[in-house]
């Protein structure tokens, strides 16, 4: 699962900074996962 995660999250996130892909929800955790960042984190960066 973890490499799983390593794997998709760096595409995911350059897609993100070309504009290909939506912001989803699932993107976000997948994201935040990766970084070993927690949902209490992304709220608050809102």
């Amino acid at each position: 699962m973890l490499s799983e995660l390593s794997t998709v999250a760096p595409m995911v996130i350059s897609d993100f900074e070309n504009g290909k892909t939506d912001i989803t929800v699932g993107n976000l955790l997948l994201i935040a996962d990766v970084l070993g960042v927690t949902l209490g984190d992304l709220v608050k960066l809102k």
